[in-house]
């Protein structure tokens, strides 16, 4: 595929590139380069908690292997590392 830039040096991608894609430019010799497009990792899109304490909802998030006290005459148990 040939692709002619414009003035400002610029040139269209074909599809699968789209805006905010990251690309790396390698150069592969004299006059030769290699376009190679980064896929990133999609964002898990946040949760909102709602009518729950925060002690459930820390309690239950990833990775935790905790026991929150509710109030402070409870006690926590210790955990090892």
């Amino acid at each position: 595929m040939r692709l002619k830039p414009d003035a400002k040096r610029r040139v269209v991608l074909p599809f699968p590139i789209h805006k905010g894609d990251i690309l790396l430019l390698h150069e592969q010799g004299q006059n030769r380069w290699l376009l190679t497009r980064i896929e990133r990792p999609k964002r898990a899109a946040p949760r909102k908690v709602r009518g729950k304490l925060v002690a459930e909802a820390l309690a239950r998030s990833a990775g935790a292997e905790v026991e929150i006290a509710e109030f402070k005459q409870d006690q926590v148990s210790s955990i090892k590392f």
